[in-house]
């Protein structure tokens, strides 16, 4: 009978099994019934930081102090039988240099050289039990910050499942954080209620969007919303940082308002300045007249008295009949000039005072706007050039169209030009298309181009001390952007006069 080769004789089952233990990575000791060390793999002495030699016929409670080995070793019995599930429990490692590590062991029967033994496995914790440590610590050094921090912070999972309510938080929506612990964040905002790529959207769009929010009790407010990415115990979570803006919302509407009672101020005293210099001028050809009047009246009475004295003669009633056709046509050309500028006045108010559209020939309007101007404009000497055809006919919002060319001109008449310098002002309108086109331009000094961006802020003005509100530009932008529904362009190069350009489409 041949004998076995050597090579099959080297890998018997017990030595195939040894090299096995000696290569697994975990550390793993082999100890006899009452805990003396049988064997050690390498893994374990690294562990242990110690030799075969010097691990063999220790017990293992001399590394594992805090091992009970009394019930594992009641345990063995010759009619033992492996256990269905192995226990870990951690405990503390001690080497022979009296250095502690934290380890999990577990322990199981087996069977060796046909007697009972315990495999115990070991494996070295510390260094994750730091990084737990290390992670928990700074888990509850952010939430002590997330409480301290006087903004309401919520933070949620990556599906809107609220996770942390700070405590500025509670009062601000009337709610506790157990209360709300596990809800979404769309029972605190509503506007929120798309969904996760609706709360993910504000962690890519930017922060500081303003969102309504509810309370408890129903009511809703408005709020400021910056979302945020941040690490909460080695999870990604989002951050909602919450800033109540009812005050500030509070405060622009009253601003708002003051603001729009301001513009509409400056349009009646604007108007109010119309009707001043209107009866100005109309007081004078009325003044005319009645001078006439009374003079005809005088020369009546005297010519009466003659013929009731049986005095009259021809020289008298010829010279009577001459003051009768002088006076006539003064009174005549006076009140004519006066019932022209109350018609033009009366257009120019009306459309004034009214929002509402109306068909009008543009050439005429911008003529009557002018004539009603005439009391401010005729002491400056400044020249008026009016490019637009008379048949352009338009259907459109006068009122607006007014009050937009009176504030340019008084702004060239304020800010253009000198007290002795007389300017040329154009303006001209053109249909392009279903657009039109009007343009306004002076040839003053112009505006400063650190100035020329702000010119249609509210309250921007130069003059702040010599009668300037810095609301009329405002007014002419709001009135192109809302009233007409266009656009306005400046060009103002330094020292070459002013040029505003309108476009708004025909009705």
């Amino acid at each position: 009978m041949e004998s076995k080769p050597a090579t099959e004789s080297r890998n018997s089952p017990s030595e195939r099994i040894e090299a096995v233990f000696e290569a697994v990575p975990t550390s793993l000791v082999t100890t006899d019934n009452r805990g003396y060390i049988q064997t050690a793999n390498r893994s374990a002495q690294r562990l242990f930081d110690c030799s075969q030699e010097q691990l063999l016929g220790q017990k293992l409670q001399r590394f594992l102090p805090q091992l009970k080995l009394g019930t594992a070793a009641k345990s063995v019995s010759p009619n033992w039988s492996p256990a269905p599930d192995i226990v870990w429990h951690e405990t503390t490692a001690e080497r022979p240099d009296g250095s502690l590590f934290l380890v999990k062991h577990a322990v199981s029967q087996v069977e060796l050289d046909g007697a009972p033994a315990l495999v115990h496995v070991v494996r070295d914790i510390s260094e994750r039990k730091r990084r737990e440590s290390a992670l928990k610590e700074s888990t509850e050094r952010v939430r002590a910050i997330l409480e301290t921090i006087p903004l309401a912070i919520v933070t949620t999972d990556q599906h809107g499942k609220i996770e942390t309510f700070n405590l500025a938080a509670e009062p601000l929506f009337q709610f506790t954080s157990e209360e709300v612990m596990g809800e979404r964040i769309e029972i605190l905002i509503p506007d929120l209620a798309g969904g996760d790529a609706n709360l993910r959207s504000l962690l890519y769009g930017g922060s500081g969007r303003v969102l309504s929010a509810r309370r408890r009790d129903g009511s809703e407010f408005p709020v400021e919303l910056g979302v945020g990415s941040m690490n909460l115990a080695g999870r990604e979570l989002l951050a909602c940082v919450i800033k109540d803006i009812s005050d500030r919302v509070r405060a622009e509407k009253q601003a708002q308002e003051a603001r729009a009672q301001l513009i509409e101020a400056e349009k009646l005293a604007s108007l109010g300045e119309l009707v001043a210099g209107v009866a100005h001028e109309i007081n004078t050809p009325v003044g005319i007249g009645v001078t006439a009047v009374s003079h005809l009246r005088e020369k009546y009475e005297i010519l009466q008295r003659s013929y009731l004295d049986n005095g009259l003669k021809r020289s008298a009633l010829e010279e009577f009949l001459n003051a009768c056709d002088q006076s006539t046509q003064i009174i005549q050309s006076n009140l004519r000039r006066a019932s022209e500028l109350i018609n033009s006045f009366k257009q120019v108010a009306v459309d004034r005072s009214s929002s509402e559209q109306r068909r009008f020939f543009v050439k005429e309007f911008i003529d009557e706007l002018l004539l009603s101007l005439r009391p401010r404009l005729k002491h400056t000497g400044h020249q008026f050039d009016v490019r637009c055809a008379d048949s352009l006919e338009i259907t459109g919002y006068p009122g607006a169209l007014s009050q937009i060319l009176t504030n340019f001109i008084m702004n060239s008449l304020m800010h253009a030009y000198g007290p002795q310098e007389a300017g040329q002002i154009s303006i001209g309108v053109r249909a392009l298309g279903d657009q039109i086109e009007l343009s306004y331009a002076d040839d003053g000094r112009g505006i400063k181009r650190e100035h020329l961006r702000r010119i249609f802020d509210p309250f921007f003005t130069t003059r702040r001390g010599g009668g300037g509100s810095g609301l009329g530009l405002h007014i002419v932008y709001n009135l192109v952007k809302k009233a007409l529904g266009g656009d306005i362009r400046c060009e103002s190069p330094p020292g070459k006069g002013t040029l505003f350009v309108i476009r708004f489409p025909q009705l």
